[in-house]
Order: structure tokens, then sequence, then C-alpha cells
């Protein structure tokens, strides 16, 4: 008799089971006092931009001018010159300024600076302004030598060459120096 009961308990499951994948399935809402999944409320998403003026050297971070006399001068520009990318999230100005290399402030005449500098697009570069001739970027308070160099990744890459010269009366010896390139937004 046991058995009997069972097989009729297993049966009246399998037929509740049943009904209730038929009426789900013709849309009938579920019984009362069941639980349900309804959703409520709302979740608010947040997202902060962050923004960067940020620029990087990608060639030219070891220059090395050579032997030079007093009176003489080299620059970059028949080399690569020294690339910059604007890689933060802004349009960014550039401006220059070095310190060391020489003891001596005597240049020859007609010579802009001991170190001088100028910009102009690299890769398809884009900014409002490029310092296109030689400027003082060695006693000069941080000439701004491009404007507003854009962010977008095609056209974000400068080109600054460097023009050194030696003082009339430097004394002998390895001189050594450092050219800084200062971000600011636009």
């Amino acid at each position: 008799m046991s058995k009997v009961y069972s097989a009729i308990s297993f049966l009246l499951i399998v037929a509740i089971l049943f009904l209730s994948i038929n009426l789900f399935m013709n849309g009938v809402s579920s019984p009362t006092g069941y639980f349900t999944a309804t959703p409520t409320g709302a979740s608010d998403v947040n997202v902060t931009v962050s923004q960067a003026v940020s620029i990087l050297v990608n060639a030219g971070s070891q220059i090395n001018f050579g032997s030079l006399f007093p009176s003489d001068s080299n620059s970059t520009q028949s080399g690569t010159g020294i690339i910059l990318e604007n890689n933060g999230s802004f349009d960014v100005n550039i401006s220059a300024s070095s310190n060391g290399f020489f003891t001596s402030a005597n240049i020859p005449n007609g010579a802009v600076s001991r170190l001088s500098c100028k910009a102009s697009a690299s890769g398809g570069g884009s900014a409002t302004f490029w310092q296109s001739t030689y400027v003082d970027c060695y006693d000069a308070a941080e000439p701004r030598v491009i404007g507003c160099l854009t962010y977008a990744d095609d056209t974000d890459e400068a080109r600054i060459d460097l023009n050194i010269v030696v003082p009339t009366d430097e004394p002998a010896g390895l001189k050594t120096g450092i050219v800084t390139f200062t971000a600011s937004g636009c």
C-alpha cells in the first residue's frame, strides 16, 4: 500500500509542476503568497573622468652634440630632434628651459643664445602656435615653444630642435646639462 501512496504522491507532484509550468507559459500570474521577483528601486552609476596634463619624450632623450671649439655651434636639426607626445587628456602649451652646459656667457655675435630651441609638427602634430625660429632656452624664463598641442592620438606629436653655441671663452672639458620641457593646460 505504501507503494501506491508513493506513486500517487509522485503523480500529484508532477501534475502540480505541469500545471504551474502551463500557467506560467500562458501568462497567468503566480498565486499570491509565493515568492516573486519584482525589480524595484534604482541604482546610481557614477563615472569620474580625469584630466591630465602630461607629455612624454618619445625620441631624443640623449643628445650628444659632439666635440666643439669655442664659438662653434651644432644643432639637432639634421637628426631626429626631440619628439614630444601629448599623452594627457588636454591640449597643452609647452615651454623649455635648461641649466648647466657652460660656465661662460660670452656668445659670438649673431648667436641667439648658448642654447636655443624651436618647434615644428611631427607625425601630423597639430597646435595653434609653433616657435618656428630659434629662441633663447638657456637664459630666458621658460619661453613657450608650442601653443595648444592637441591630445588626439593622430595629432599629438611635436618636434623640438636644439641649437647649442659654445661661448667664445669657454674652458675645455665635458659639458653636460638638462633641458626641461614643461606642459601646462591651454
